[in-house]
């Protein structure tokens, strides 16, 4: 049967819903997914990556995961509409896991995370936030960004970084950090009291420059002069710095080819996970990039019904669990 039929038919066994959940900044639309069968069932967040809208994706990798028996939540956030890397919508995703473990159809101890690229990221996030951390079974990380001061310096220093990367790290930078330093600045001061603002402008000043950094050393140097709030919140983008908040089991899927998400950002945080004792699984894909292109999910499920059968069993047995 060819993919994209075996794909189709699993329309017939899922009720499908069009949804509108409540985000941190705002209401979200969201596709909840349901066995056509009346019960309750094991639970999936699913967080996608950007330029491609997540609510198309159930057409291509995430809709085989619908045919598990489980209910599959799939929200899009502010940074799927805006293209960039948005620090709130980890907390959307806490809210979005804890609407989905409610569900009378869903039993609540067996709720994990799959997640794209920025989905990835998002969904270690999440799972990482002491509202929900305890209560998450499992996360899937497929190409995802763990270190957000390490993604900026392969960005604008790698030439052979993609130029979609480049182009939403520097978004992100500006926009993300931005917005921070101006939110600082908008804050309600109390009289004769001794001023910040200083150190908010530098903030402007190095934000500025690190756009335009191009080595290693000196993105260190302005990373280092930021002022520790902006640094902070820039870490909100940053799993690897939650890992110890982190305590549902995680499994690693990357290609050894990416050059959008470096394979390093997923065995850095594996290596730390492990480091704490944590079970955590990682699965190197040989011949396979980022897949961030229209296809690229379609033809990552390709692959691991292909060559990568034995990593999609090891997936579905580690869901499963």
């Amino acid at each position: 049967m060819p993919l994209e039929d075996y794909l189709d038919s699993a329309t017939a066994k899922r009720r499908s819903y069009t949804l509108t959940l409540q985000g941190a900044e705002g209401p979200l639309d969201a596709r909840l997914y349901l066995p056509a069968a009346e019960g309750t069932y094991p639970a999936i967040l699913m967080n996608g990556g950007l330029l491609v809208d997540p609510l198309a994706q159930p057409a291509l990798l995430w809709r085989n995961l619908t045919n598990m028996d489980a209910a599959v939540l799939i929200p899009r956030y502010r940074g799927h509409v805006e293209d960039r890397l948005v620090t709130s919508d980890a907390d959307s995703a806490v809210q979005a896991f804890q609407y989905l473990q409610g569900l009378d159809e869903v039993l609540p101890e067996r709720v994990g995370m799959v997640g794209f690229s920025y989905g990835g990221m998002l969904s270690l996030l999440a799972a990482a936030d002491p509202a929900i951390s305890r209560n998450v079974r499992y996360v899937v990380s497929i190409g995802g960004p763990t270190d957000i001061e390490e993604m900026l310096t392969f960005a604008l220093t790698d030439p052979d970084a993609t130029d979609s990367i480049v182009q939403i790290v520097r978004d992100s930078l500006r926009d993300t950090a931005l917005e921070f330093v101006e939110q600082q600045e908008a804050l309600p001061r109390k009289p004769f009291a001794k001023s910040n603002l200083p150190d908010i402008y530098r903030d402007y000043v190095n934000i500025s420059r690190l756009l335009r950094a191009d080595t290693t050393e000196r993105i260190r140097a302005l990373l280092d002069d930021l002022t520790p709030e902006t640094r902070k919140h820039l870490h909100r983008l940053s799993p690897i710095e939650h890992a110890e908040s982190l305590y549902a089991r995680t499994f690693f899927i990357h290609g050894r080819d990416d050059r959008t998400v470096p394979l390093a950002q997923s065995e850095q945080m594996h290596r730390k996970l492990r480091s704490l004792g944590r079970e955590t699984h990682l699965a190197r894909v040989d011949g396979y990039g980022h897949g961030i292109e229209v296809d690229g999910p379609l033809r990552l499920l390709g692959y691991l019904r292909g060559r990568g059968k034995e990593i999609l069993s090891e997936l579905e047995t580690f869901m499963r669990r």
